[in-house]
């Protein structure tokens, strides 16, 4: 399972993708594939496809004819072209950030957890005498 986090000037969406490809782009969704429609100029109708591998990477393709996608690391691309990367992925298009991680499926059980009291409150207890104690 994928996780997306999508933003720019007019907005800030996460997501959550099971399995198969999704796609990101100003245009509605096509063949039946789930779509994140940006609110972007600079973004392309159809512009990135994203397949996770069975292998724990993910297959970025880029489906604009006029833009490339630039990665974290400031690779590029090009129109027409794919690869393969291991996730965390960021990825630039247009004035969009795309962020691509696996979903942590244990996150609410960890959430729910008791965390132990902060150690300063601990000692205060400990050092809390009555006046009996101190004579």
């Amino acid at each position: 399972m994928l996780r997306f986090r999508v933003y720019n000037k007019q907005e800030c969406q996460e997501l959550e993708h099971v399995s198969g490809p999704f796609e990101f782009g100003r245009g509605a969704p096509r063949d039946n594939i789930p779509r994140c429609v940006l609110q972007d100029l600079y973004v392309s109708k159809d512009h990135i496809r994203i397949i996770e591998l069975d292998d724990g990477r993910v297959r970025v393709e880029n489906l604009s004819q006029r833009n490339s996608i630039r990665l974290a690391d400031n690779s590029v691309i090009a129109i027409g072209g794919s690869r393969e990367v291991q996730p965390p992925i960021h990825l630039t298009v247009g004035e969009t950030n795309l962020e691509i991680d696996r979903s942590d499926t244990g996150s609410g059980e960890r959430l729910l957890q008791t965390i132990a009291s902060p150690l300063g409150h601990r000692i205060e207890r400990a050092t809390q005498l009555s006046l009996m104690e101190l004579g």
